[in-house]
């Protein structure tokens, strides 16, 4: 019991680690990129982002967290053989879903851009297309090292993406700004960086693996060489990620929803043009890059508890997964408390210091989101400690119902 929390608490420290320096990396990159782009060019970036979010999220939200359930329970019950299996059955098929989502993004690209009400977006939700085939190869390497409480993987795989994203969204940002180029193909030269990153990522963690597998870094010893068919492991596969694909995408879908609703009550409620409904989703597309701070660490603590918890449960050692549980909550209050107090009160020095003091309404939006934050860290946890115990499906129900009662507040 004390081995296993000591892992789980290892291998979220790792993450927590890795988050703090992708973040601050991630920060030099997107806040100079903000200052470097105009409204126009920020307003596309982000809506592009939006967008590549959800289909991000349909491709791959439920394949880490299945992955790395299913492998560790059976790694804790001695079937090598069968968390092989996973792995193999679930390379092809998610390979697949990255290809068509890719697919629609770049064939798409323009109609979406003009449904989402800024039409200059099209060049960047292209680019971003063949990032979510990427991220579907990446989310079965990182389930698989996830599975064996092994984080240094998924970390490594972080770290390359957000430098070489900085590296080589801003120095193409740059380029293109001094060639003289519109703010459309700007936005889509700084977004290539992130499809740059990820294309490394690949070979980097296949690379890993394969090395973990010929030495037997897990130590892994099998006692049951029984293996389910691939059909049937697919099944397993599915029946597991897809609730917890269904439960993110409510979220995703509900925040595309809000950036087209923005925009067009911006042009059609209050008459603005399109330049000024540009400048003012600017605004809240800055504020927003703070507010997925503090979240983005509490991801951590998501996925270092699945497997930990998934092979207390697969051994029946009820007692520590409460243990585990518990921590987890904790810690969750120890970093999200404090974070969103801190950008709620310091909301304008905050936006000021970071952003410039040009937009009057951008320290209000940073303080409501401040507040929001601290609920977004508590549901990413909970929902990883209801899905790692076997209920996929109460996600599904708890973000439908938070959804309606947005849109209705809205």
């Amino acid at each position: 019991m004390a081995a296993k929390k000591t892992n789980y608490v290892q291998s979220t420290a790792i993450l927590a680690a890795t988050v703090i320096v992708v973040k601050i990396i991630g920060a030099i990159y997107k806040i100079p990129l903000y200052n470097i782009l105009d409204d126009r060019g920020a307003a596309d970036f982000n809506i592009a982002y939006q967008v590549y979010s959800l289909l991000l999220t349909i491709s791959t939200a439920g394949v880490p967290v299945a992955i790395s359930r299913l492998i560790s329970a059976a790694n804790s019950t001695g079937r090598i053989n069968q968390a092989n299996r996973i792995y193999s059955v679930a390379m092809p098929t998610f390979t697949a879903v990255g290809i068509v989502c890719a697919a629609v993004m770049m064939i798409f690209c323009r109609p979406i851009a003009n449904f989402m009400g800024l039409p200059g977006a099209a060049e960047s939700i292209f680019m971003l297309g063949p990032a979510v085939f990427f991220c579907c190869i990446i989310a079965v390497l990182r389930g698989y090292s996830q599975g064996h409480e092994d984080m240094v993987p998924t970390s490594i795989s972080q770290v390359v993406e957000v430098v070489c994203k900085f590296v080589f969204g801003i120095s193409i940002l740059l380029l293109l700004c001094k060639l003289g180029f519109s703010s459309d193909i700007q936005s889509a030269g700084a977004i290539s960086g992130v499809v740059i990153g990820l294309g490394l990522s690949i070979p980097i963690i296949a690379v890993y693996r394969r090395r973990a597998i010929k030495t037997n870094a897990y130590g892994l010893v099998s006692l049951d060489d029984s293996v389910m068919s691939k059909k049937a492991t697919l099944k397993e596969l599915l029946i597991i990620s897809i609730p917890m694909t269904l439960s993110s995408s409510l979220l995703n879908i509900i925040t595309l929803i809000d950036a087209k609703v923005i925009t067009y009550r911006l042009s059609n409620a209050l008459m603005l043009t399109q330049a000024e409904v540009e400048t003012e989703y600017a605004v809240f597309s800055k504020a927003h890059t703070l507010f997925t701070l503090p979240s983005s660490l509490i991801v951590s603590i998501s996925i270092s508890v699945v497997p930990a918890i998934a092979a207390a449960i697969a051994q029946k050692k009820y007692k520590e997964t409460a243990g585990i549980m518990s921590s987890s909550v904790k810690l969750m209050n120890l970093f999200a408390l404090p974070a969103g107090v801190g950008m709620c009160v310091l909301a304008y020095p905050l936006y000021t210091v970071l952003f410039g003091s040009g937009d009057a309404n951008g320290p209000m939006v940073q303080a409501i989101m401040g507040i929001s934050s601290y609920f977004v860290c508590f549901q990413l946890v909970s929902t990883a400690l209801v899905q790692a115990s076997g209920h996929e499906r109460i996600p599904i129900i708890a973000m439908a119902v938070g959804s309606a009662v947005k849109m209705v507040i809205n």
